[in-house]
């Protein structure tokens, strides 16, 4: 309760702390008059009301940027690219990617590392976006038995990384590394994908954000 009344009188505070600060100089003012003449009393009100002006311009400007910065920031996550992976352990063993963004990816290249070995997948040209939209690596993409690909690739016997490079459609790149972990569903685990730097200047610059590795 306590903590609630404190919101409401900050809230309240930050309502109406402009016409405080006018109520407070009105009441000033007639003090300044009997020291200093109309024309000073001008000139400081000039000042004032100046002040006022550039700080309200202030506060505009700054809920203008945040929100230019905020539309901008939806705008990059509701059409990027964004990978999904999972396991299929049926009889023809396989994994799937899907692209669960909101773009379309293009140029995908899949790279498998393990004990210090890179290999990797045939690249994909074009991903759309949605459940419908699944590309399938399996053994004809190393040139193996069904067997082996099982026996070298599955995440229920095996740990390994994925690296997916990718591109949108205005050629901005990405990248998400996955690491096999059978307590998912999926049985891979997001370990590394890309966010912008800086949404205001839209220039994706990639900053890797990391999960604690297991």
């Amino acid at each position: 309760m306590h903590s609630k009344f404190v919101s409401w009188l900050h809230l309240q505070r930050k309502l109406y702390r402009k016409w405080y600060l006018l109520l407070g100089l009105l009441l000033v003012y007639p003090f300044l008059l009997q020291f200093y003449g109309i024309q000073e009393f001008i000139l400081a009100e000039t000042f004032v009301a100046l002040l006022w002006y550039a700080k309200e311009t202030y506060d505009i400007k700054q809920n203008s940027n945040k929100q230019i910065k905020e539309a901008r920031k939806q705008t990059y996550l509701n059409t990027r690219p964004f990978m999904r992976i999972n396991w299929d352990n049926d009889e023809h063993k396989a994994i799937f990617v899907v692209n669960e963004g909101g773009g379309v990816a293009v140029d995908l290249t899949i790279e498998f590392l393990s004990d210090n070995k890179v290999k990797e997948a045939q690249s994909r040209p074009v991903m759309s976006t949605g459940p419908q939209s699944v590309t399938r690596i399996d053994y004809r993409d190393f040139g193996l038995t069904d067997g082996t690909f099982n026996e070298q690739f599955s995440p229920l016997k095996n740990q390994y990384e994925i690296s997916m490079k990718y591109k949108d459609l205005v050629n901005n790149s990405y990248e998400q590394v996955f690491n096999t972990d059978a307590s998912y569903n999926d049985r891979y685990k997001v370990i590394e994908w890309d966010i912008p730097e800086d949404f205001k200047k839209m220039q994706y610059r990639m900053l890797k954000i990391k999960n604690n590795r297991k």
